[in-house]
C-alpha cells in the first residue's frame, strides 16, 4: 500500500484525484483474498467526472508520472463520465487512459437487470428532464425528474425504515427519504416512490438493444478513429 499512500499524499491538492482516493479506500476494505485485489491495490487510478473529461485525464496523467518512475509501475487509468460513442472512447485512449468506465448505455439494454418501468425511463428522458440534487447523504447526483424528487424538493418528508444505517453521513432523522429504499424501488419498476440516477447523456438514448448491438457499435466507431 506504499504507492498508494504516497500517491494520496502528493495528490492532495488536484481535484481530479477525488474518486481515485475513494477508490483506494473501497479497495482497502475489500474481503481478505479477494481474487486480484492485491494487484489492483497498486495499480488502479480510477477518475469519474464529468465535463472536460480529457482536460483532467491530462491533468492526472501528468499528476502520476513521478510515481510511476518511483515504483517503476504503470498506474492505468480508467476514464470515465460522459462517455458515450465510441469516438468518445477512441478519444479518451488516445489522450492516455488505459480503458474507460460506461454505465448509462448500458442500462438501456435487454440484459440488464433493471425494470422494463426503469430502463423505458432511460429511453423517454429528454434533456430538460435531468436535473442535480442532493441526496439524504450530502452528495450531489444527476437524475430524471418525476414526481417523487418533486414532492421531495417541496418539503415533503418520505417514511424511513432505517435498516442499517448504509451510509454513515445519513442521518435517518433528518433525512427526508432512504436514498436505499428510493434506490431498489426504481430499480424495480416503483418510481412512484424512487427515482433514477442517470449519466449527462441519457437524453441521447432512443432505443433499447442488446449488450452485443451495443458493443459492435462502440468498437465500430472507436476502430474509425485508430483505422481512418
Amino acid at each position: 500500500m506504499e504507492v498508494f499512500k504516497e500517491l494520496i499524499d502528493g495528490a492532495a491538492g488536484l481535484h481530479s484525484l477525488i474518486e481515485f482516493v475513494g477508490i483506494r479506500e473501497e479497495i482497502a476494505f475489500q474481503p481478505a483474498g479477494f481474487p486480484g485485489f492485491h494487484a489492483l491495490q497498486e495499480t488502479v487510478a480510477v477518475i469519474i467526472v464529468g465535463g472536460g473529461l480529457v482536460e483532467i485525464l491530462r491533468d492526472v496523467l501528468e499528476t502520476l508520472k513521478p510515481f510511476e518512475e518511483k515504483f517503476k509501475k504503470k498506474i492505468p487509468v480508467i476514464a470515465g463520465g460522459g462517455v458515450f460513442t465510441g469516438m468518445d472512447i477512441a478519444n479518451i485512449l488516445y489522450a492516455g487512459a488505459s480503458g474507460v468506465q460506461m454505465a448509462t448505455r448500458f442500462v438501456a439494454t435487454h440484459e440488464c437487470d433493471a425494470s422494463g418501468e426503469f430502463k423505458q425511463a432511460y429511453i423517454d428522458a429528454k434533456e430538460e428532464d435531468v436535473e442535480i440534487i442532493q441526496s439524504p447523504v450530502g452528495m450531489i447526483g444527476r437524475a430524471i425528474r418525476n414526481d417523487f424528487l418533486d414532492e421531495v424538493k417541496a418539503g415533503s418528508k418520505k417514511p424511513i425504515r432505517c435498516l442499517c444505517n448504509c451510509l454513515k453521513p445519513c442521518d435517518p432523522l433528518k433525512a427526508p427519504y432512504c436514498i436505499a429504499d428510493a434506490l431498489i424501488n426504481a430499480q424495480k419498476g416503483n418510481l412512484k416512490n424512487g427515482f433514477a440516477f442517470v449519466g449527462a447523456n441519457v437524453f441521447r438514448i432512443k432505443k433499447m438493444v442488446s449488450v452485443k448491438e451495443l458493443m459492435e457499435e462502440l468498437v465500430s466507431e472507436a476502430e474509425k478513429y485508430f483505422n481512418p
